[in-house]
């Protein structure tokens, strides 16, 4: 097999795992096409409200990549135009024509999200791309607070294509605090759902250092931006979602050092004289790390973990009732409420004038191992 076959070969194996992945092909050639693979949605000007970021990779770029090259310095691996309009179709026309390939949208693995898009055009638009016949809405999608194409430009370890920094990030369940990645589909499904609020990933810029910061969640009530959780109540809320992973926590009194808790989280609802409970249940595991005092003891480790059991659920509540004061559902308190007592959820006409009122419970059981022992 000579060079150039080799990387014909490589060429078609990245472009056979992006359509296995995103959905349907037809029988345009890749060379007359610009494969998007990340789209930016913010504000436009006002008598073009929607400015929408179309950003894909070179040609030369993927056949560099397919033969393990390095970036060239002659050419950027990606290119972002802009499309202003009123509505999707209108920016998609405004990029096409600035383009001599064909954008396909059908390759999109990306959508960022300016935080103050008004919420109007942020429902519009995601209607809109449920009606672009190639889009399956499986793209992660994540909301920013700086200029969407300073986030895309942005230095990553995927600096060849941005995307991949962002797509291997969010799919992994191991390798963070909480599990952020959230598809466009899902993020959709809950804005539409009574009950429950949407949440996305909340990445920012390090001012220093210009790098990628992911270590925060966004809150909304339906298609409106709300607030922004800091990094320790994020932690809380991978805790009550049961999503956390490698969660570390210390306790001055003792010096108590525990880390990698994880594990899951249940949300039960009640009705008690007409007035609405919520209690969520959360039982994870941690690794004992570091006391004062050296034990072998069970039971100074199940002393250890009660008190530190404590300690959660008080900081998980906290989290909660701060909902509650910004009036926004992001556990599903009332999709439960729904399911479980359909008719007392039935006689609110709006949920969000009785989440604040809810009485909420927070009980945390931790098993603790000690530093050595395997599961």
């Amino acid at each position: 097999m000579n060079k150039i076959l080799r990387v014909t070969v490589r060429v078609m194996a990245i472009l056979g795992l992006l359509v296995s992945l995103s959905g349907c092909w037809t029988n345009r050639p890749v060379d007359e096409r610009d494969l998007v693979s990340t789209l930016g949605l913010e504000n436009g000007p006002p008598k073009a409200p929607l400015k929408m970021i179309f950003e894909f990779p070179t040609p030369a770029a993927l056949l560099d990549y397919a033969a393990h090259k390095g970036i060239s310095a002659k050419e950027h691996p990606v290119s972002d135009i802009i499309g202003e309009g009123q509505t999707l179709p209108q920016c998609f026309n405004q990029g096409q024509g600035q383009v001599s390939h064909d954008l396909y949208l059908g390759q999109i693995q990306l959508v960022e999200v300016a935080q103050k898009l008004n919420p109007a055009i942020f429902h519009e638009t995601l209607l809109e791309l449920t009606r672009v016949g190639e889009m399956d809405l499986t793209p992660y999608i994540f909301v920013s607070p700086d200029p969407l194409k300073e986030v895309m430009q942005a230095e990553t370890d995927q600096a060849q294509f941005p995307t991949l920094f962002y797509s291997s990030l969010f799919n992994c369940a191991h390798c963070q605090t909480i599990n952020l990645g959230v598809k466009l589909w899902q993020f959709g499904a809950d804005a539409a759902t009574p009950g429950i609020d949407p949440h996305l990933p909340y990445v920012s810029l390090d001012p220093n250092t210009h790098t990628i910061v992911t270590d925060r969640v966004a809150l909304y009530r339906h298609f409106q931006f709300v607030t922004a959780l800091s990094p320790q109540q994020t932690q809380d809320f991978g805790l009550l979602e049961g999503l956390a992973n490698k969660v570390s926590i210390f306790i001055p009194q003792g010096r108590i050092s525990l880390r990698s808790i994880h594990g899951e989280a249940h949300l039960r609802t009640a009705v008690v004289h007409g007035k609405v409970h919520a209690t969520f249940l959360v039982n994870v595991t941690s690794t004992l790390s570091g006391t004062s005092t050296i034990t072998q003891s069970p039971n100074v480790n199940a002393a250890i973990a009660d008190k530190v059991s404590k300690v959660l659920a008080q900081s998980c509540l906290q989290v909660i009732q701060y909902t509650q004061k910004e009036d926004v559902d992001p556990w599903g308190v009332g999709r439960m409420l729904n399911w479980q007592h359909p008719h007392t959820f039935l006689k609110f006409r709006h949920w969000h004038q009785e989440y604040p009122k809810v009485a909420v419970s927070v009980k945390v059981n931790m098993h603790v191992y000690k530093l050595g022992n395997i599961k």
